[in-house]
């Protein structure tokens, strides 16, 4: 029978103490991701409901405004119509100041 020597064993001994209340954490971590990873899988099926946007339908709202107004829909307005236009249809989500 090999018996280690009585340095190994210690430096064992007092190794693991320290080792398992940091592996807890990693193993209840392991367990919950087992348990939740089909769950989320599961969720991302689609529901059948609704349809894929047509390339039209898209070209509409894909819009990219620069700061110097290139890349706005062709049309006319002022500042002044245009603060009561983003004041009914987009500010309930963006803000008053255009922050969300």
């Amino acid at each position: 029978m090999i018996v280690p020597h009585e340095g190994s064993t210690r430096r064992f001994q007092t190794m693991v103490p320290t080792m398992v209340p940091t592996m807890v954490p990693t193993i209840v971590l392991t367990m919950v991701l087992a348990l939740v990873a089909p769950i989320i899988v599961l969720a991302q099926k689609p529901l059948g409901i609704g349809r894929v946007a047509t390339n039209d339908e898209i070209a509409k709202i894909d819009i990219d405004v620069r700061p110097d107004g290139k890349g706005l829909p062709e049309g006319t307005g002022t500042v002044a119509e245009g603060a009561k236009v983003y004041a009914a249809k987009c500010a309930s989500c963006h803000g008053k100041n255009g922050e969300g």
